[in-house]
Formats: C-alpha cells, sequence, structure tokens
C-alpha cells in the first residue's frame, strides 16, 4: 500500500472548492492508498477553516470527524527545520517522515514543491 501525506492546503481545498482536491480526498476514503495526517495538521485544518472560512464550530467538527475516520494519525517524533522562511510546513514534512509517505500532496509552490532531497 502507498503512503500519502495530504497536506493542510489540499484538504482545505477539498472541503471548500473541490476539484482535484476533493478527488485526492475521495480516492483516500476508498483506500486506494494510506492517508496519513498529524496532530498539527488536524489543528491547522480546523484553524483555518474557522478564521479563513468562517466555518461554525459544529461544521468543523464534523470535517475533521470524517478526515480522522480516513486517516491515520502519526506522532512525528523528530523535529525538522529545513524550510526557513515558513517554520509550519515543516511540521507536514514531519509527518511525511513518521509517515514513511511514498508521496507528500500539496499545492505549496513556495515553500514545499520546491524543495529537495538531494
Amino acid at each position: 500500500m502507498i503512503n500519502v501525506v495530504i497536506d493542510t492546503n489540499v484538504i482545505i481545498s477539498a472541503l471548500n472548492f473541490g476539484g482535484k482536491p476533493k478527488e485526492i480526498l475521495y480516492l483516500a476514503n476508498k483506500k486506494v492508498f494510506k492517508f496519513f495526517i498529524s496532530p498539527f495538521i488536524i489543528e491547522e485544518v480546523t484553524h483555518v477553516l474557522i478564521k479563513q472560512f468562517n466555518w461554525h464550530e459544529d461544521k468543523v467538527k464534523r470535517a475533521i470527524q470524517m478526515i480522522k475516520e480516513i486517516a491515520s494519525i502519526v506522532q512525528p517524533s523528530k523535529q525538522l527545520s529545513f524550510i526557513k522562511e515558513k517554520d509550519s510546513d515543516n511540521r507536514i514534512l514531519e509527518c511525511a517522515l513518521a509517515a514513511n509517505a511514498h508521496f507528500l500532496v500539496t499545492g505549496d509552490t513556495k515553500h514545499i514543491l520546491p524543495f529537495s532531497f538531494e
């Protein structure tokens, strides 16, 4: 089974706009791959839905519950600091490392996508 971490921005897009991000969550729900998140990602999704999209707390709780039902939660044990410009993106990389992720699905073209492990 392929292990996949889905970045906060993709989860937010899936919940608000649909399209390819929603298809990715659909595939996770169908167990096409094993979907991993961390407590940080859960907190960040919650914060963004409330603060930036004005979601009511009950709606957020339902969305988070749905995500928890289709994802496995990992507790990263290593702290990374590769991305200096936006430290919170390091939390996403930590989740990917803890999950032994084969793929990290993100729309972050500024910090994560250009990042290279070479």
